[in-house]
């Protein structure tokens, strides 16, 4: 019971936590839409994260609350690296369209950007 607890208390927060890395470099990239689903991913790894780990806590065995507490923690540091290393491959930013397309009828903008 205590390590499948504590299991399932890190598997929500490393999607939690995946999802939050992701979710901000989404956000850096203006890429709203898949910011967005991050988002709803990562609320709803974070109320599964609270629910398992408050009922743990709220229970009288002191060794289902450490693994609950040291399970979620690696689980948070293990999801940084993680959501990083994910970022990194797969959120590219958009293809914008650059200030010299932007400014070819003849504006300041496009001596700067040539």
């Amino acid at each position: 019971m205590v390590a499948t607890t504590a299991l399932a208390a890190a598997g929500a927060m490393l999607i939690n936590d995946v999802a939050a890395v992701l979710l901000v470099q989404a956000e850096a990239r203006n890429r709203a839409g898949l910011a967005a689903i991050f988002d709803s991913v990562m609320w709803i790894a974070s109320i599964l994260t609270t629910t398992i780990s408050v009922t743990a806590l709220q229970g009288h065995h002191l060794s289902a609350k450490v693994a609950v507490l040291v399970a979620v923690e690696l689980a948070n540091v293990a999801g940084c690296y993680i959501g990083v290393a994910i970022g990194k491959r797969v959120i590219k930013e958009r293809n914008t369209v650059t200030s010299v397309a932007a400014c070819a009828c003849g504006c300041p903008g496009a001596e700067e950007a040539t």
